[in-house]
């Protein structure tokens, strides 16, 4: 029985450094991409803070905040959105605030396709912290395994 569970232990530990590291190379994918996308200054057409819910665990509001910008390419306007996740407590954080309207925000777009852009290159750096999560996780299957079953 003991091994039985000791095998479930491995193949739970080793699915999850797999699914960490498959989302870490699709974000690192995107992240990459935009590297090479030309940087413009846009102005906040608008922009708004909503609570979403509550986390489960610490019952702390969580927030997204909306942006709409529009920028110009060549003398043609372009729009894109920008959506962030925030969890935290008005005591702690606050609440979270969106850029003000008329404001000025830059905007990374592709150069190919001047409708495509984004508002941040996070993808990047998320994918780096995947990336040493799913390490994270394929170290602890080696230990685990090699004290298990050896």
């Amino acid at each position: 029985m003991r091994v039985m569970i000791d095998c479930y232990i491995t193949f739970a530990i080793a699915l999850t450094a797999v699914i960490l590291l498959i989302w870490a190379w699709v974000n690192f994918r995107k992240g990459i991409k935009t590297l090479r996308w030309v940087r413009v200054e846009g102005e906040v057409i608008s922009s708004n803070v909503e609570q979403t819910g509550t986390t489960i665990e610490f019952n702390h509001p969580t927030y997204q905040t909306h942006a709409t910008v529009k920028y110009e390419v060549n003398g043609r306007a372009n729009f894109t959105s920008n959506v962030d996740d925030f969890i935290g407590t008005v005591e702690s954080i606050g609440k979270p605030s969106a850029p003000p309207r008329k404001s000025k925000a830059y905007v990374y777009y592709n150069p190919e396709k001047p409708e495509e852009a984004v508002m941040d290159r996070a993808a990047l750096r998320f994918s780096i912290f995947l990336g040493l999560l799913g390490v994270g996780f394929i170290a602890l299957e080696w230990h685990w395994v090699s004290k298990t079953f050896f």
